[in-house]
């Protein structure tokens, strides 16, 4: 697979990766933001006839594609996977944590290993935030979990989050 993009450009590079992702003229359009998407309709219609389908990942891109689609513009199905349980429970959960705790790390240079006394805690409410960066620490550091009031366990859509991470032995309100 040819990569055609790179992180950190400005506006006019930016749209030319766009232009070189299009040039492979794709039949699946996974999609960050819905720029290929809208380039795709807006730009490029004559690529449309061979894209089969699309996806989108984040919240504004999903708008973009709803509203594209409330306006029966969008010319092929497009799956929101930023709107999937599995999202929320994976995403949110794992890489909202693991990347809290390793941005913590970086920026303090603090070495953790061989330090009980360290107590993470997590504060806030929705669902990046429980279990949170605290569940991404050694278990050997007891976590501290701070919950805002409305938070029940069963406030997720099936209660697959008690499965998928068992509540605290802990937990202050």
């Amino acid at each position: 697979m040819r990569r055609s993009s790179r992180c950190g450009c400005d506006r006019a590079t930016y749209h030319r990766q766009v232009e070189s992702a299009l040039g492979i003229e794709p039949t699946l359009v996974v999609d960050d933001g819905a720029d290929l998407t809208a380039a795709v309709h807006e730009q490029h219609p004559e690529l449309l006839p061979a894209v089969v389908g699309g996806t989108e990942i984040t919240s504004t891109g999903v708008v973009r594609m709803r509203s594209t689609a409330a306006e029966a513009a969008l010319r092929y199905p497009a799956l929101p996977t930023n709107d999937a349980l599995t999202e929320h429970l994976f995403d949110n959960r794992y890489g909202t944590g693991q990347h809290t705790v390793d941005g913590i790390l970086r920026a303090t240079t603090v070495l953790l290993a061989g330090a009980p006394w360290w107590w993470p805690a997590t504060a806030g409410a929705g669902a990046a935030s429980r279990p949170g960066p605290a569940a991404r620490a050694p278990t050997s550091w007891s976590p501290r979990w701070i919950r805002c009031g409305r938070w029940t366990p069963s406030s997720t859509a099936c209660g697959c989050c008690r499965c998928t991470a068992p509540p605290p032995k802990r937990t202050w309100s």
